[in-house]
């Protein structure tokens, strides 16, 4: 349903405007909003060298909001 969409953008956002980084946040979205692979992005996105750098991030990112 559309509302529902709606609502799924508008929680990430919440999210999103909570991460460290701008890099944070486009690895974010692209995991978690479209569905990319760690390899995908670290292969898209300059500034993570490879999937697991990419992975950590998201880990580190998540503790990191656990905290708060």
């Amino acid at each position: 349903m559309p509302g529902d969409e709606l609502m799924t953008k508008a929680a990430a956002r919440v999210v999103l405007d909570q991460l460290s980084t701008p890099l944070a946040r486009q690895v974010f979205w692209r995991k978690f909003v479209l569905g990319y692979s760690f390899q995908e992005i670290a292969s898209d996105l300059p500034g993570i060298k490879d999937a697991k750098a990419a992975e950590n991030l998201v880990f580190r990112e998540r503790r990191r909001l656990q905290k708060k």
